[in-house]
């Protein structure tokens, strides 16, 4: 009886002996590496608070091209008449002015004049919204608008970039 004890002891010694043999050194490895301080594990790279290089402005080019007589107005968002529930129109445009003392006057102002676009475009029908020919007239409306509203210093609007979203969940 005292055999089988002594046998069980011994199996249990080599084990634990053999378990330290081949588990210690990998973790003797392990703990004395010390991480660089460059090194990111990978999943850490892919969360949004990871320092990363800041991305350029999305209309860096056009901002550089743009005259002293022209402002850029972007995202004016809002839901036409008659669309479906939670249905909006996005836009970015340029407005164009004869004289760069009126447009330094409305870069002043473009809270104002962006409200005043964004009332004025929101009397349309969704269906307008959804062909070249109605955006067209959206915009020779929208400019005789403004130019009806602010006088013959307005000389164009140019749309930069237009769409029709849809919130989620509804």
């Amino acid at each position: 009886m005292k055999k089988q004890y002594v046998y069980i002891a011994l199996l249990l010694t080599i084990l634990i002996l053999g378990g330290l043999l081949v588990f210690g050194p990998t973790k003797i490895i392990f703990k004395n590496r010390a991480p660089s301080k460059e090194e990111i594990p990978s999943m850490l790279k892919a969360l949004p608070f990871e320092n990363k290089k800041p991305r350029p402005q999305k209309y860096e080019k056009l901002m550089a091209s743009l005259k002293d007589n022209e402002i850029f107005i972007e995202k004016l968002i809002f839901s036409p008449k008659n669309a479906p529930r939670g249905t909006y129109v996005y836009f970015d445009l340029v407005i164009r002015f004869k004289e760069k003392k009126t447009a330094k006057k409305f870069k002043e102002a473009k809270d104002l004049l962006e409200h005043e676009m964004i009332s004025r475009l929101s009397q349309w029908d969704w269906l307008d919204f959804q062909n070249a020919d109605g955006l067209q007239l959206i915009k020779n409306d929208l400019l005789r608008y403004l130019q009806q509203k602010h006088g013959s210093q307005i000389a164009s609007v140019y749309f930069i970039r237009f769409k029709i979203g849809k919130q989620k969940g509804l």
